[in-house]
């Protein structure tokens, strides 16, 4: 019975590395729901084990008919072609074997061959068993790792560390157990190292799955924080367009009264009056006109609404621009690149208490949009390789999710960007094929 038991467990742990790789290749079926998934796993683990024990001796007929298996679950669970479904079984088949074949080598080179290890080192060679499939769960979470199919991808060099440590010493444990187990005298003794080192293998196994699922939330706060900041800029950028439309209806309501008032001053030949009166028309034109125009209506909005803010608040906004008509990048993406590129900047100039400037190229040339903001800054600015940290004591979570947005944005359309600072002055340069 405690064969069974213990051979099923095996089966489970396997089925479960399957799963994961399989995930790390291919999206689950978004129609099933999440107790189908569940459901479906359990299933195909007892089959699993079933076919396993009934094949158990027909090596090569139990391999293929397991990998037909998997397979066909793999059909069920994930978005995938049963040929690219066949691939991936063939290629977990042959990681499973490797890390059999490493296991049988230090079975024979520790205990001798097969017939004695299973005479005499039943218990050593179980619980090598059991490390052979902890080696496998920590090949499966890598694979996955490097494919950038896990949240836990993102995780930082020390948060690694602190992931990995239970990973290790659970490895460690079962090997000083697999050296300790020939001095067990009695089988309570065995069944307890060997309910240990399975213990320890499912620990890791709920343990990743946590902070799987921790890191998956975080990227679900961190992911809705970046769209209402979308949302903000947005909501911002369109009322100020509304608002520049409505003055626009009220300064053509006031150039009628205007040329009425002209005309009437011509026909009275008060030409005089009418010399002063235009000339005050002419310098309210100059004041209220728009500073920037770009012959794209998004852009002529952000950047002379800033460049009004940027007015107000003292500070110099020297720019070069052309024509921006033909951009292919949507009027929201822009809104989100520009917005977040110019509040950052203003921002850094609002705490210099010398030269406050902030310059802006946004140029067409050579089928690349060109965007470079620079400006001045005081702070001092942390850097993670091209990743922006704050020095800010206040609002730390939600600092940097503009520059984050500004990233994917950009990936978005296949462009770079660049980041750097020196001499007092900030970059950030943008490279996008139109």
């Amino acid at each position: 019975m405690k064969n069974y038991i213990v051979s099923l467990l095996y089966v489970l742990i396997e089925a479960l590395c399957s799963k994961m790789f399989l995930e790390a290749f291919a999206d689950v079926r978004r129609k099933n729901s999440k107790w189908l998934n569940e459901l479906m796993f359990i299933v195909y683990a007892i089959g699993l084990f079933i076919l396993v024990n009934i094949l158990s001796n027909h090596i090569f007929l139990r391999v293929f008919v397991a990998s037909a298996y998997i397979v066909l679950y793999a059909k069920l669970y994930l978005r995938i072609t049963v040929l690219k479904a066949g691939i991936l079984t063939i290629l977990f088949q042959g990681v499973l074997g490797v890390v059999d074949y490493l296991i049988l080598v230090v079975q024979v080179a520790f205990f001798g061959s097969m017939v004695e290890m299973q005479d005499s080192y039943y218990m050593q060679g179980t619980m090598l068993i059991v490390l052979g499939k902890m080696f496998l769960f920590v090949v499966i979470i890598m694979i996955r790792l490097l494919l950038k199919k896990e949240s836990v991808a993102h995780l930082n060099d020390m948060e690694w560390i602190r992931f990995l440590v239970f990973p290790c010493f659970s490895i460690f444990a079962v090997c000083g157990m697999v050296m300790t187990s020939g001095s067990l005298i009695n089988q309570t003794q065995e069944n307890v190292y060997l309910s240990i080192a399975l213990g320890l293998v499912g620990m890791n196994i709920v343990v990743f799955y946590m902070i799987r699922d921790i890191s998956t939330r975080e990227m679900q706060i961190s992911e809705a924080k970046i769209f209402r900041l979308q949302v903000e800029n947005q909501t911002r950028m369109y009322r100020s367009i509304s608002e520049n439309f409505d003055k626009q209806r009220k300064k053509t309501h006031e150039y009628k009264n205007q040329i009425m008032c002209i005309e009437a001053l011509i026909k009275k030949r008060r030409f005089e009056e009418l010399s002063e009166y235009i000339d005050v028309i002419q310098e309210n034109l100059r004041e209220e006109a728009d500073a920037i125009n770009t012959n794209h209506v998004i852009v002529d909005a952000i950047l002379n609404t800033k460049y009004q803010e940027m007015l107000e608040k003292n500070m110099v906004f020297v720019f070069k621009i052309n024509d921006l008509a033909q951009i292919s990048v949507s009027d929201e993406d822009i809104v989100t690149i520009l917005s977040n590129l110019l509040n950052n900047a203003i921002e850094a100039c609002e705490q210099c208490s010398g030269k406050r400037i902030v310059k802006l190229k946004m140029v067409m040339e050579d089928d690349f949009l060109t965007i470079s903001v620079r400006n001045t800054f005081e702070n001092q600015i942390f850097m993670s390789g091209e990743e922006l940290l704050t020095s800010k004591k206040e609002d730390v979570e939600e600092h940097g999710i503009g520059v984050k947005n500004i990233v994917e944005t950009i990936t978005k359309y296949g462009g770079s960007y660049v980041i750097k600072h020196d001499e007092g002055e900030f970059c950030f340069s943008i490279l996008i094929p139109q």
